[in-house]
């Protein structure tokens, strides 16, 4: 477009003028209206929201601006100087100088600055979500982490893409913290794959808003609980308000059924028995 036919688009609303060198259409994306605003290219969990991706909630605003960067601006007012307490943005410098020429970091390189910047159970949410959907390759992860810290590469040594919701990688990542022993995304004969199975017989299920409010959804999960039941298993099936709001009380749940060895097929009176007489 010429700099003319650009001067009309804005002047008709056409098209918003974002920053010095960059324009949007009205219905651009506001995170990445945002970002280029600041003066970088949306990353991290803002970046990550986006596409498929589980993301947790979150209202810090992720940008990535090249290591030179200066006359950073407000997000929600480009006239005025950027205040990242303010106006609620992480930066996150780049390794290189220049200009940003993507309004959007790539999915490796968001998931590396999540690294840099999350706690280590959310960035394995979203690290967990991106190689389960297909996002990103592991081996893409960790060219992309070869550089961070030991504390972030070693996040991918424990990652797991069979997890199917951020919500079922908090569970498991924080049980496992507890030295409780689980199987992810085990195979029951009957039912099919469940998504954590703690000893014998302890079904956990893990429901994220995303992949549970359908009623079809609903109902055949409801079904495959009851044929667990029907084959003596525990369930118990963690709400996302449980495993985000409330987890003390599930962790508490989920050590009473251990330390009574309720996650343990009982053992036959034959063997009671036999142990009795020895």
């Amino acid at each position: 477009m010429s700099i003319r036919q650009i001067s009309d688009a804005v002047d008709d609303g056409r098209m918003i003028r974002v920053r010095r060198g960059w324009y949007a259409s009205p219905d651009a994306p506001p995170l990445v209206v945002q970002a280029v605003r600041v003066g970088g290219s949306l990353t991290s969990f803002s970046a990550t929201s986006l596409t498929g991706i589980w993301t947790p909630p979150g209202i810090q605003l992720h940008v990535a601006v090249p290591r030179n960067a200066s006359r950073l601006r407000s997000p929600h007012d480009g006239s005025r100087q950027l205040d990242r307490r303010r106006d609620r943005v992480c930066i996150h410098p780049l390794d290189s100088a220049g200009v940003i020429r993507e309004p959007v970091q790539t999915v490796a390189q968001a998931l590396a600055h999540a690294a840099l910047c999350q706690t280590e159970e959310m960035a394995l949410t979203v690290i967990d979500s991106a190689l389960n959907l297909g996002f990103v390759s592991e081996p893409e992860l960790r060219a992309q982490f070869e550089n961070l810290p030991r504390r972030c590469r070693r996040l991918l040594d424990k990652a797991e893409r069979r997890s199917q919701s951020g919500i079922e990688t908090l569970v498991r990542v924080r049980l496992r913290k507890l030295g409780i022993h689980l199987t992810v995304q085990a195979k029951i004969s009957g039912v099919g794959h469940v998504d954590l199975l703690i000893g014998d017989r302890f079904v956990i299920k893990c429901d994220s808003h995303r992949f549970h409010w359908l009623e079809d959804q609903y109902r055949e999960d409801h079904r495959r609980d009851a044929v667990l039941v029907s084959m003596d298993y525990v369930v118990f099936r963690a709400t996302y308000e449980m495993v985000m709001f409330d987890w003390p009380w599930v962790e508490s749940i989920v050590r009473h059924v251990v330390g009574a060895r309720k996650h343990m097929w009982p053992r036959r009176r034959s063997d009671a028995v036999g142990e009795l007489l020895g």
